[in-house]
């Protein structure tokens, strides 16, 4: 991510839950201008006895910038409160300040009963026509079954 952010003012704290809480802002340093596509290409695998293995999901977008606000995508629900702190592009100098944001998230819904365990998120992004302006990102994070009393 230091590719395409100087994350010096991001600060993590630990919150009551032990959930990862975002606190500060970030600035774009990737030289991407105002009419770049940025593509996305990513996999979340699930561990199993040590490994990850095949993907559990897989999201390939060619335009993130569309996708990220489009109200059918299956994120939509955990960025439409950051659309005010959202810009798409992200150009270079543009500031992302995260006012206290916990990473923790309720999921529901979710037809797997099998769904507790350890996972990685694998992102690739890229400015399309321009591989020089490339990322990727890797995200470990647990899911956890709670049962409704």
């Amino acid at each position: 991510m230091t590719r395409f952010f100087d994350l010096s003012n991001l600060k993590v704290t630990i919150g009551s839950d032990d959930e990862p809480i975002l606190n500060g802002y970030m600035v774009s340093i990737a030289d991407v201008k105002p009419n770049d596509t940025i593509s996305i290409a990513s996999a979340i695998f699930k561990e199993n006895r040590g490994q990850y293995i095949i993907p559990a999901l897989e999201i390939n977008r060619n335009d993130l910038c569309k996708a990220l606000f489009n109200p059918f995508e299956a994120w939509h629900q955990y960025v439409k409160h950051m659309e005010k702190f959202l810009k798409c592009p992200n150009v270079k100098g543009t500031i992302y300040r995260i006012p206290s944001w916990s990473t923790k998230a309720n999921v529901s819904n979710i037809p797997d009963p099998n769904l507790s365990g350890a996972y990685r998120s694998v992102m690739h992004f890229a400015v399309v026509g321009n591989e020089k302006i490339s990322m990727c990102a890797v995200f470990n994070f647990h899911m956890f079954l709670i049962d409704n009393l």
